[in-house]
């Protein structure tokens, strides 16, 4: 077996492992922020551009497969910001309810 061939599927394996997980990211309700997405797939592309030119052709399609999976996250993220569906973790004005709450206690 070729060297660059060897090469090529220990990086595709390694990135399988990476694209599978982004699935649970994918499929649950909390996302990663807009710049971060948007980053990720700016590497990918660069990544994608040295396999071309070192011609590790199944990790060049593997490693798309990361930028779409970064770029369905960022169209998440970004449908979420303007779309909530859920309250955030950290919502000032339900702790602020809550702070209300504890004070009618007293």
């Amino acid at each position: 077996m070729e060297t660059k061939t060897l090469i090529d599927i220990v990086i595709c394996v390694a990135n399988i492992l990476l694209v599978s997980s982004l699935f649970p990211s994918i499929f649950s309700n909390e996302k990663p922020h807009p710049n971060t997405s948007l980053l990720n797939i700016v590497v990918s592309i660069m990544f994608i551009y040295a396999y071309y030119m070192l011609g590790l052709w199944m990790t060049i399609g593997i490693n798309f497969l990361i930028g779409v999976a970064w770029f369905v996250l960022y169209m998440q993220s970004i449908k979420m910001d303007k779309f909530p569906k859920y309250k955030k973790p950290f919502d000032l004005e339900m702790i602020d309810d809550n702070m209300d709450l504890l004070d009618d206690i007293d």
